[in-house]
């Protein structure tokens, strides 16, 4: 398959539609003209996203057979390049829906996509879309569509992954430098394929609109400008090249597409345990049982342990870090007391012993300090093998063990894998467990939340820069629950543990940030971190007071997420 070059371009629109073309037909003559095989276009580019009425949110929208759509079809004929962009599209009154149209190089429509998951006032002008998406095959790649919103949640581009795509192609409107900076990066990471985002510049709105969507908002004007930054990132999460943020612009580069869908994360996969993910909300009110009504403060500690430190050595740091600090929760890192070479060469007996010893140990400064610990430890599995675990201990309570779902491939030669997720009551709320290579895989946060878990404690290694950096804090926001990672000193990239939380306050006025967690990171690798955390605030699964991160979930239409094999793999 030869490069690909790709352009994303940001405009300022308008309320004019003709406008709006006219600047669409210029552009893709520019990007063209630079050489580009596919042009994107941001979201909404026929009309912004401020109505007064259904009728003029339906008179505002075009019809996919008229002359709006026909314009861009003729143009990406003439210059024989895909488009990609998004636009309002009526059906029969008064139904409107937010659109992505892919346009092959013969002006042909290759593929659309409907928004399944609206942001805000959204709501109150279309209709979600109700099929599940695709993706398509085309010589430039295996490609997908989806819009915004459908970022900030895991499900839809997970889809897309899983069916096949190279290239997941994502139109914006967004005023949320958060997006482009974390949501969009941790999609392609996360699945391993290339995005390209485009998102509009200048205001949300026709500026003739804006004093009026400022009244109604009661948010400042600087906050209401389209963010720009247009980008398009690679497998690894890093941005290959990004549009200024706020104002017009276009950015070009080539891409391999050969380098998407890297052997790992999506083989490594483990439908079989994501179940919940499409049930609908009769299904999950059950999980919810014997949850604490109201979840409170709680202190809690990733803790640190120094590199080098392994068996009675680093059991004893342990113990006095959980002796020095106040917290009510206290997280070790994963295989805290462990040399993971030396259970690769096999040696269960050895490492059994010791852990009994640790889980004794630990349980006794439980019921001591009264507290409650969760340690990353080698257990015993069904098979009598091992287990890369975590381990729950409190001070009145028989410890609770987790298996470790998703183990990577470093530790097949000695772990086996669990076969589902963990979640424990305790006083202040319910904590959901993992273990290091599960909290790349965004299904296993997902299910833990939709069991109910108002805190996920994480023992870890970081093994690559985009987990600490992208992954925790995306695990968090997608999802408003607490984070708690405590990585091993010696993980393969030198990331600090960290605390994530949900923010008790809405703070976009104030950051202009979307949907991101409160931040505390240990001061240094090996370092622990301390903080006390409000687990009410993972109750409220509310996005810019409109959008449900779960209730607005579409399960109908994830199926692919739990088949026991993707529904298409797509070829190169």
């Amino acid at each position: 398959m030869p490069r690909v070059t790709i352009a994303a371009v940001q405009f300022t629109s308008g309320n004019n539609t003709d406008a709006n073309l006219a600047r669409m037909l210029e552009l893709i003559d520019t990007a063209a003209a630079a050489g580009a095989d596919l042009v994107v276009f941001q979201e909404f580019c026929n009309h912004p996203a401020l109505y007064t009425s259904p009728d003029h949110v339906w008179q505002s929208a075009v019809s996919e057979d008229g002359p709006f759509v026909g314009a861009l079809k003729a143009k990406a004929r003439e210059r024989g390049v895909y488009v990609s962009f998004n636009a309002t599209i009526r059906g029969p009154w008064p139904r409107v829906v937010d659109q992505n149209i892919l346009l092959s190089s013969a002006g042909e429509v290759a593929l659309t996509s409907q928004k399944q998951i609206l942001m805000g006032s959204e709501r109150d002008y279309f209709e979600p879309g109700g099929l599940e998406t695709q993706v398509v095959d085309t010589e430039l790649g295996r490609i997908g569509l989806m819009s915004c919103m459908e970022g900030l949640i895991p499900e839809t581009p997970r889809v897309l992954a899983v069916k096949g795509a190279d290239i997941i192609l994502n139109s914006l409107s967004s005023n949320g430098i958060d997006e482009a900076h974390t949501h969009i990066p941790v999609r392609a990471a996360e699945n391993g394929v290339y995005i390209v985002s485009a998102n509009r510049s200048g205001p949300l709105v026709d500026p003739g609109d804006l004093d009026a969507l400022t009244a109604k908002n009661g948010i400042d004007k600087s906050k209401l400008i389209g963010g720009g930054e247009s980008q398009i990132v690679g497998p690894d999460g890093v941005s290959l090249v990004r549009a200024k943020p706020f104002e017009d612009d276009m950015v070009i580069t080539s891409i391999d597409v050969t380098a998407a869908r890297p052997d790992g994360l999506l083989a490594d996969r483990r439908p079989e345990c994501y179940g919940v993910l499409t049930a609908d909300d009769s299904a999950l009110a059950p999980l919810l049982k014997g949850r604490v009504t109201q979840a409170g403060e709680v202190v809690v500690a990733a803790a640190g342990i120094a590199s080098g430190l392994s068996g009675a050595d680093a059991l004893q740091a342990a113990l006095e870090f959980c002796e020095t600090t106040d917290a009510d929760l206290v997280v070790l890192p994963e295989l805290f007391a462990w040399d993971p070479a030396a259970l690769r060469e096999s040696r269960p007996d050895a490492a059994m012993a010791f852990a009994e010893q640790v889980v004794g140990e630990l349980s006794a400064l439980a019921r001591s300090r009264g507290c409650h610990v969760v340690a990353g430890l080698p257990g015993h599995g069904d098979t009598g093998r091992l287990g890369n675990c975590a381990v729950l201990i409190g001070p009145d309570q028989e410890p609770t063990w987790y298996r470790q779902v998703h183990v990577h491939p470093d530790d097949r030669g000695w772990a086996d894998p669990g076969d589902g997720f963990v979640i424990v009551d305790l006083p202040f709320g319910r904590v959901g467990l993992l273990v290091g290579y599960d909290l790349a895989f965004p299904e296993s946060a997902r299910v833990l939340t939709l069991m109910g878990a108002d805190l996920i404690a994480c023992p870890t290694s970081w093994r690559h820069a985009w987990e600490s950096r992208l992954v925790a804090p995306e695990r968090s926001a997608e999802n408003h629950v607490a984070v708690v990672a405590a990585a091993r000193a010696d993980s393969a990239c030198a990331e600090p543990s960290t605390i994530l939380s949900v923010p008790v306050d809405y703070r976009f006025p104030v950051t202009g940030e979307v949907n991101m967690p409160e931040r505390r990171d240990a001061p240094g690798t090996g370092a622990g971190v301390v903080a006390t955390i409000d687990l009410r605030a993972s109750r409220d699964k509310l996005l810019m007071r409109r959008t449900d991160l779960l209730a607005d979930r579409q399960p109908g239409l994830y199926g692919a997420l739990v088949a026991a094999a993707p529904a298409e793999t797509g070829t190169k």
